[in-house]
């Protein structure tokens, strides 16, 4: 039953709990009316049998006082020769010990003496005054006998009340229907007004279903209940929301073109980026052709790194132009790697006056993308090359560390702001125009899954060491996905 009330709709359910708590608590408060006018109709019954016992116990004093039986059983006849509203059935006078003194009975119940004497039950135990037995009353009170008698007497009256029995069963099923009755016509209006007070949730429900994977309509004016100002506000406020949430939609749309053209300019500037340091290396590499190109020991590393150089540009650009379709075979680092880089930033560091050492010690190849960490230790390079000071060096180191890649830049320069520095350590680019090495360096470390350690030296300059850890699953991936392009 409750599975199957759950599986309504809330505008239903509601009105129909409404409906039932009105219909319980009207039949309830009938019942408890019923029940108290029972318990008044024998209370009232009680006062009936003894007021007549008060006249039948005036007429009956002189006997009693004369221990007459004969006027006794008089008496009580000529009680049961007239009846007015209530009729008697049997009078009866019996002695402290229960014994029968003096009895009259109506001929329609026995006539004559009638069956032997049977007190009532509560009578017997002394109980109360009054006891209703199967469409009649007892009713007794207790009187004094004459001088001698051991103990007070007992004037006992048994009166027919079946048509009082029958009129309340008759009032009971009237009133039972008519509660019934009155009970569902209040629930059918309590189920009308909730559903009325519903409606404007039901209409706002209705529209927000029809608006799904869409915006929410406006409601139509002449919808809105004008006789009810307070629903009408509700209602009203609502389309507010919906026309703010249209506006806020076509900002966003606006704002969307204005990020996609920004992403785009980014891209560019990255592309620039990161093709011109290649690019220097190689032109690098054929002055040493131009100048050293007889030595054949000269002449091969030269074109050894302008074909590195080559791959290189052919890997950013791949990764690039595969944004959003990662290579399932990413090429491991090697050691040549780093020295690629160091060659990479050769060019800028020998315009600034500034030597770029390599110090690694790593195996021939290590388990994490080469591609992204040669971007990010140039990216690291090219900022220690330009923080440096004329004649000072920048190093370069690789070292593993069981399952860790820990790659170190050290320069000598003037150290790192303090707000760069907590932008590359927490990964988030501080605001303004950082530059656009720093938001690359971020955005490859948080790629790697990486962490880094900024530390001012004493002796002057940067340190900044670079955690990678080997064998990732996220390190070969493959190229750069779209955080990687909008860097």
């Amino acid at each position: 039953m409750l599975l199957w009330f759950s599986r309504l709709p809330l505008t239903l359910r509601l009105p129909l709990l409404v409906a039932v708590l009105i219909f319980l608590a009207a039949v309830a408060t009938t019942q408890v009316a019923i029940r108290s006018s029972a318990s008044q109709l024998e209370a009232q019954m009680e006062r009936i049998g003894q007021v007549y016992l008060d006249g039948l116990a005036a007429a009956l004093m002189p006997a009693l006082a004369q221990n007459d039986v004969t006027a006794m059983t008089d008496v009580l006849q000529r009680a049961l020769a007239v009846h007015v509203g209530i009729k008697d059935r049997r009078l009866a006078v019996i002695d402290a010990g229960g014994r029968l003194i003096a009895q009259a009975q109506r001929e329609d119940t026995g006539g004559g003496d009638g069956p032997a004497w049977q007190p009532p039950a509560a009578l017997q135990a002394g109980g109360a005054d009054m006891s209703v037995d199967d469409g009649s009353v007892w009713v007794w009170r207790y009187l004094p006998l004459a001088a001698g008698s051991d103990g007070p007497g007992t004037i006992v009256a048994n009166l027919d009340i079946t048509g009082f029995v029958q009129e309340r069963r008759q009032l009971r099923w009237t009133l039972l229907l008519f509660d019934l009755l009155f009970s569902a016509v209040c629930a059918a209006i309590g189920f009308l007004l909730a559903r009325q007070l519903q409606r404007p949730v039901t209409l706002m429900t209705k529209h927000l279903v029809l608006a799904e994977g869409e915006l929410p309509q406006p409601i139509a004016a002449q919808l809105i209940p004008a006789h009810d100002p307070q629903m009408a506000q509700f209602i009203q406020a609502f389309n507010r929301m919906a026309e703010n949430a249209a506006q806020r939609e076509a900002m966003l749309g606006r704002l969307v073109d204005q990020e996609r053209d920004a992403v785009i300019g980014r891209l560019a500037a990255t592309l620039a980026h990161e093709i011109r340091n290649p690019l220097g290396g190689i032109a690098t590499a054929i002055g040493t052709l131009r100048k050293f190109g007889e030595q054949p020991e000269a002449r091969t590393e030269a074109v050894d790194f302008i074909e590195r150089g080559v791959v290189a540009l052919q890997e950013v650009t791949d990764a690039t132009l595969k944004t959003h379709r990662p290579t399932t075979a990413a090429r491991r680092l090697r050691l040549q790697d780093l020295h690629d880089v160091r060659l990479l930033a050769a060019a800028d560091a020998g315009r600034r006056d500034v030597t770029v050492e390599v110090d690694a010690d790593l195996p021939v190849e290590v388990g994490v993308p080469a591609t992204e960490v040669r971007q990010l230790l140039l990216n690291l390079l090219l900022n220690a090359v330009r923080a440096t000071s004329p004649g000072g060096v920048v190093i370069l180191r690789g070292r593993l560390q069981q399952d860790i890649l820990l790659l170190e830049v050290i320069d000598q320069g003037s150290g790192l702001e303090a707000e760069l520095a907590r932008g590359i350590t927490s990964g988030v680019p501080p605001p303004g125009n950082p530059g656009l090495g720093v938001a690359i360096i971020v955005r490859l470390v948080e790629r790697l899954r990486g962490r880094v350690s900024v530390n001012s030296r004493s002796e002057g300059g940067t340190h900044i060491a670079l955690r990678l850890p080997v064998g990732s699953a996220a390190s070969f991936a493959g190229g750069m996905t779209g955080a990687d392009a909008d860097a």
